[in-house]
C-alpha cells in the first residue's frame, strides 16, 4: 500500500505556523504523557506485541475492532498538536503516540479488518465520534472501559472532570486515565477537533515498514467558525454536567459584570 501525505502534520508537531485558507494557522505541540499497551496472548507478550484501538472512547468502546497492524507493547510518549486558528479559537488538530525514535519515511492508513477491503480499493477509513472525544487504547483497556461505562456514569464523570481541568490549564481538553486498578493499560482521551464527525488514523512507517508512530487527524483548519451554544451542546451531549458548569460560569460572569452606565 502506498504511503500518503497528511497536510501540516509535521509542521504541527514542530510547533510551526503555516498559511491555511489565506490566513495564519499556528500550531503548538503539547506532550501529555504516555500510553501503556500490553499483549493479550502469551505469544504477543513473548514478542512484546500489542493491538491498539482508535475510537470514540466515551460512546462505544465495547466491540471496537483493533487496527490491523500489531503495535509494540510498552509505554510510549503521547503528544497533541494544538491549532490556534486565525479566529482566535484553539482546537486539538492531531493526536500522536510515538513507538520509536527512528526516522519516519511516510504515513499509511490505519484501519480495522472490516475496513480493509474498502481501503485497499482506494476507499477511506476512520472512526465515528458522537461524544466529541477520540482516544487511543489497547484491547485490555477497551474491555475494562466498557465495563466501567456500563456500570455507572462515575468513570465518565471522572474523565470529563480531568479533561476540563486540563482545558483550564492548556486550552485543550484531554486526559489519560486507567479504567480500573486491575487493568495494566490506560486510555488517552482527547477532544476530537471541532467535535463529532469521522476521523482517520495513520501509522508512521520507517525502514522495512517498521511502525514508528500512530496519528489521528481531526481535520482542524481555519474554516471553523467560533463555537456557539449549539456547538457546545452537540460536543458535550454525553457530558451534561460539563454543560451545566459552563452555564454556571456564564451566569456568574453576567452577575459580576458592571451595571451599564446611565
Amino acid at each position: 500500500m502506498s504511503l500518503v501525505r497528511i497536510s501540516f502534520a509535521d509542521a504541527a508537531f514542530a510547533s510551526e505556523t503555516v498559511e491555511d485558507e489565506g490566513r495564519p494557522l499556528r500550531y503548538e505541540r503539547l506532550d501529555i504523557g504516555t500510553l501503556t499497551l500490553v499483549g493479550n496472548s502469551f505469544w504477543q507478550r513473548l514478542f512484546r506485541l500489542s493491538q491498539v484501538i482508535a475510537c470514540d472512547g466515551l460512546s462505544t468502546p465495547l466491540g471496537q475492532e483493533p487496527l490491523l497492524d500489531y503495535a509494540p507493547a510498552g509505554e510510549f510518549p503521547v503528544s497533541i498538536a494544538l491549532a490556534h486558528l486565525a479566529s482566535g479559537q484553539t482546537y486539538i488538530a492531531f493526536l500522536r503516540v510515538e513507538f520509536t525514535g527512528s526516522p519516519r519515511l511516510g504515513w499509511r492508513p490505519a484501519f480495522r479488518e472490516a475496513e480493509a477491503s474498502d481501503v485497499r480499493t482506494g476507499g477511506s477509513a476512520g472512526y465515528g465520534v458522537d461524544s466529541g472525544t477520540g482516544c487511543f487504547m489497547g484491547l485490555q483497556a477497551a474491555g475494562h472501559l466498557a465495563q466501567r461505562l456500563a456500570e455507572s456514569d462515575a468513570f465518565e464523570n471522572e474523565v470529563i472532570d480531568a479533561m476540563e481541568a486540563n482545558r483550564n490549564k492548556t486550552s485543550a481538553m484531554w486526559a489519560i486515565a486507567q479504567p480500573s486498578p486491575e487493568c495494566r493499560e490506560n486510555v488517552v482521551f482527547v477532544q476530537s477537533g471541532f467535535g463529532d464527525g469521522s476521523y482517520a488514523s495513520y501509522f508512521g512507517l520507517g525502514k522495512h515498514d517498521h511502525l514508528t508512530s500512530l496519528l489521528t487527524d481531526f481535520g482542524v483548519n481555519n474554516r471553523a467558525s467560533a463555537p456557539g451554544r449549539e456547538h457546545l451542546e452537540r460536543l458535550m451531549k454525553f457530558a451534561p454536567q460539563l454543560l451545566a458548569r459552563q452555564k454556571e460560569r456564564e451566569e456568574a460572569a453576567k452577575r459580576a459584570a458592571p451595571p451599564p452606565a446611565d
